[in-house]
């Protein structure tokens, strides 16, 4: 029988008895299972058992050359594809394998796209609950301010805008703009921590700046161009931030003239924490630019990196950019920065993000 199915096309294995059989088919995936229903140790039954206990839509053709009506419905009772009765005529062993694939490959498909609408509903589900989510985050949108230090005059210089939601499941940044591009709605909030932004700025002492930070997506949204939007009415004293690493689209350069028509000013942000730094700075042309904090940690200890940062407030002055040095945390991190030629600082050293200006400390060192 294995023969006349082999000369078929068909792939086709042959084990002993059932014990076998099933050691075989614990490793190995088949589209068929023929058996005798007398074997040794394991009989077809018995096989046919195993089989529906773990593969439940597996056709099984049991033949036997002792019919009986308890036989019979037994294999029916456990879903037994065929019983045939031997002699079997390769004909209809042929028709009856053939049947049994079908089949089988019909009840897969069906099993495929039944676990794909499945999985569907439970994405729509996850997206409908993660929308709700997202909703409650924007009402309970919160920009803390952390203020920027100018220390050769000991005063503050402005505030970097940094957003945090209230919602439990969207409180870190990450999570919450990670939210918002599965959703679609990074404009939406993009407007949002723009619009309570400007807010808080609509009563700040003038010489102060806002550094506001632009996701990718805020540069492709009309409304951050537009004249009557909340940001722009304190465009001359806004600086915007754009990541060194950000995937910005080849228009930036256009965009960041239409941002500087209205007074905004540019600033590269992480500047050293990827390789992209020098090509930022050139495709940007920024008013400012914003040393990372791994390039700042330590810098009392290590040669190197204060060789960088010289090599980057040299550049910068040279160009007419401003240089801002991030996370600073500690006294000596600042001296050596400031003997390097940075005059302008950020971090926990002079003050946390908080959701009301903060006085910086050490301003009377």
């Amino acid at each position: 029988m294995s023969r006349c199915l082999r000369r078929a096309g068909m792939v086709v294995s042959v084990a002993g008895d059932g014990d076998a059989a099933v050691e075989w088919l614990e490793s190995t995936e088949v589209d068929v299972i023929v058996s005798d229903v007398a074997m040794p140790n394991l009989d077809g039954l018995s096989l046919l058992q195993w089989v529906r206990e773990r593969r439940p839509s597996l056709p099984v053709i049991l033949t036997t050359g002792e019919p009986s009506v308890g036989t019979v419905m037994e294999a029916m009772e456990k879903r037994a594809f065929a019983f045939l009765p031997k002699p079997v005529a390769a004909n209809e062993m042929l028709r009856r394998v053939a049947d049994a694939l079908s089949e089988h490959r019909r009840l897969q498909r069906q099993r495929e796209l039944e676990e794909a609408a499945a999985a569907q509903r439970e994405a729509e589900a996850r997206r409908q609950a993660l929308g709700r989510q997202f909703d409650r985050a924007l009402q309970r949108l919160v920009i803390h301010y952390q203020p920027l230090v100018r220390w050769s005059t000991r005063e503050v210089a402005g505030h970097e805008a940094l957003v945090r939601s209230e919602e439990p499941e969207l409180r870190v940044p990450p999570a919450l703009f990670a939210a918002a591009r599965e959703l679609d709605r990074a404009h939406d909030l993009g407007r949002r921590i723009r619009e309570l932004a400007a807010q808080a700025y609509d009563d700040a002492p003038e010489g102060w700046r806002l550094f506001v930070n632009l996701a990718e997506e805020d540069l492709e949204d009309p409304e951050l161009y537009a004249p009557e939007a909340p940001l722009s009415r304190h465009a001359s004293r806004v600086v915007l931030e754009i990541s060194e690493s950000a995937r910005v689209s080849e228009c930036v350069t256009e965009h960041l003239a239409n941002l500087r028509a209205l007074g905004f000013r540019a600033a590269v942000d992480d500047v050293g924490a990827g390789y992209a730094g020098l090509n930022s700075i050139a495709r940007f042309e920024p008013e400012t630019i914003k040393i990372d904090m791994e390039l700042v940690r330590d810098v009392h200890l290590s040669k190197v990196r204060q060789r960088l940062i010289r090599s980057l407030v040299v550049l910068a002055e040279e160009m007419g950019i401003e240089v801002i040095a991030e996370g600073i945390e500690c006294r000596e991190e600042l001296d050596t920065l400031v003997e390097i030629g940075c005059d302008l600082f950020q971090g926990y050293y002079f003050a946390k993000p908080s959701p009301t200006f903060v006085e910086p400390a050490h301003l009377t060192d």
